[in-house]
């Protein structure tokens, strides 16, 4: 093998590094509540039905609310 292809193999191999790094630290800061918020596991896995979904303002009102209807 010549040296320019070790050296472009090993730059590859830099490049999917850096992008394993980034996933992991993406969803480390997302599970600590730096880039979004993120609902405890026991709000995702028991929603209330009429408070599922909402739309909500940029500053925490409520606008509008979607549910099923018995």
């Amino acid at each position: 093998m010549s040296q320019g292809f070790k050296k472009f193999i090993t730059w590859l191999w830099i490049i999917f590094a850096a992008g394993v790094v980034a996933v992991i630290l993406l969803f480390f800061l997302i599970s600590k509540g730096v880039i979004g918020y993120m609902p405890p596991i026991e709000d995702l896995q028991n929603p209330i039905d009429r408070y599922a979904s909402q739309v909500i303002s940029q500053d925490g009102q409520v606008l509008g609310t979607y549910a099923l209807q018995d």
